[in-house]
């Protein structure tokens, strides 16, 4: 069985449907690359479209690819230069969605909105012209459904009825190019003449995490746990809460909204909701010796001085840091028969970081013991000296003040 298969595997659903021709847009991205994956594991036909066919050999080396993958140089930006790979298909599945937290002022519009709801209407433009399509499967996200964890206050569960109304242009751009690119998927389904319309469905995953199919080390997901695995949170990490999901349940939940018949609207993909410390520990679980685990929280008014040079918009340091978002995904369990915590989040990262380590994108984990600690003090004052920022060193100083006065009560 492949590995893929061994912590998810497929459901009846997916085992009893016949054979199909798919389209995955933005196929190197990172969930899509374990859509692609688990489609040909399930014996379909891919069209993935991508931008840069020269990051895509990933893709053609899986199994089934040399018969069953086809390429198809697509942009968001160019409406008709999807209808040649949706033709043919039953399924299109639109992952394809810029992904950037920290964009200047002047550049939402060109980086963020006009990509993500532009995007979205060439695909469904595609697939209503296609005359073949009959369910559109859309990678949306939680940012769709909240802008912080308090939108409905304190304590608030969200759920599939909830809607992003909180950001702006201004405001956390990111989240509300998701928002305004979903609410555009369904002005433009309910829009659709004619006898051949498609449904819509949308998968709302949160923070993604698990072993990626790239060997990229561009994406997100990645670097957050590469700075993980490089010290980079340690010994003080920000105190943000984040709805997790590995990211093969993230494909099985596509898959599933595909096949089953009497799927529909808004599905929430989260299987655990935690803090990024946890994230951090289960790490630092995984591989002792190596990874470090953080000791105590990042003071959040040391952090929103020092955010923008870190990368991290001063908006979201005074929205997200200090609340902890809760979600339910009781609707995917009833309707798609998926548990979404059905892997642990220290499976999730063990995973990862193997993956990772095999890609080269982080370097091989040590055998635990002294040596490893070793390894991790001489890489971290490296770091410190020669690589990072005053404002990263000077958070790192504070953060081990505050342990050494913590240690002398």
């Amino acid at each position: 069985m492949a590995a893929h298969l061994e912590r998810v595997p497929l459901f009846p659903v997916e085992k009893d449907c016949p054979e199909s021709v798919v389209c995955i847009t933005g196929a190197t991205g990172y969930i899509a690359g374990t859509l692609v994956e688990r489609l040909l594991l399930s014996g379909h036909t891919v069209h993935a479209t991508i931008r840069d066919p020269s990051r895509a050999s990933h893709l053609q080396a899986l199994p089934g690819a040399a018969q069953r993958l086809k390429l198809f140089k697509c942009d968001l930006r160019e409406p008709s230069s999807f209808d040649a790979a949706v033709a043919g298909c039953s399924v299109v599945f639109h992952t394809a969605s810029p992904f950037t937290v920290n964009v200047p002022a002047g550049q939402v519009q060109e980086r963020l909105l006009q990509p993500a709801v532009r995007g979205t209407e060439a695909v469904l433009g595609a697939a209503s012209r296609a005359g073949c399509v009959r369910r559109v499967v859309l990678t949306s996200s939680v940012a769709a459904v909240y802008g912080d964890a308090w939108d409905r206050g304190r304590g608030h569960v969200f759920t599939e009825e909830d809607w992003n109304e909180s950001c702006s242009e201004a405001s956390m751009p990111y989240s509300y190019s998701k928002a305004c690119a979903e609410r555009r998927a369904w002005e433009v389904c309910a829009e659709q003449q004619g006898p051949a319309k498609w449904d819509l469905v949308a998968i709302c995953p949160a923070l993604v995490l698990g072993p990626p199919v790239s060997p990229r080390a561009d994406g997100e997901s990645v670097e957050l746990v590469a700075k993980i695995c490089q010290g980079d949170f340690w010994p003080a990490c920000p105190r943000m809460g984040f709805g997790v999901n590995d990211v093969r349940v993230v494909a099985a939940a596509h898959c599933l909204a595909a096949w089953t018949p009497h799927a529909s609207g808004r599905y929430i993909v989260v299987g655990h909701d935690v803090w990024f410390s946890e994230i951090a520990a289960a790490t630092a679980r995984a591989f002792p010796g190596r990874v470090p685990k953080p000791l105590l929280p990042a003071p959040t008014p040391l952090v929103y001085l020092v955010s923008p040079a870190m990368g991290v918009p001063r908006d979201v340091v005074r929205r997200c840091f200090g609340k902890l978002p809760l979600h339910s995904s009781a609707r995917t369990s009833q309707d798609l028969g998926l548990r979404c915590g059905c892997v642990s989040l220290q499976d999730t990262m063990a995973d990862m970081v193997t993956a990772m380590a095999k890609h080269g994108v982080v370097r091989a984990v040590p055998a635990p013991g002294p040596r490893g600690v070793r390894i991790f003090l001489l890489e971290a004052a490296k770091r410190a000296l020669f690589d990072w920022p005053a404002q990263k060193l000077l958070l790192t100083t504070v953060s081990v003040a505050l342990v050494a006065v913590l240690l002398a009560r």
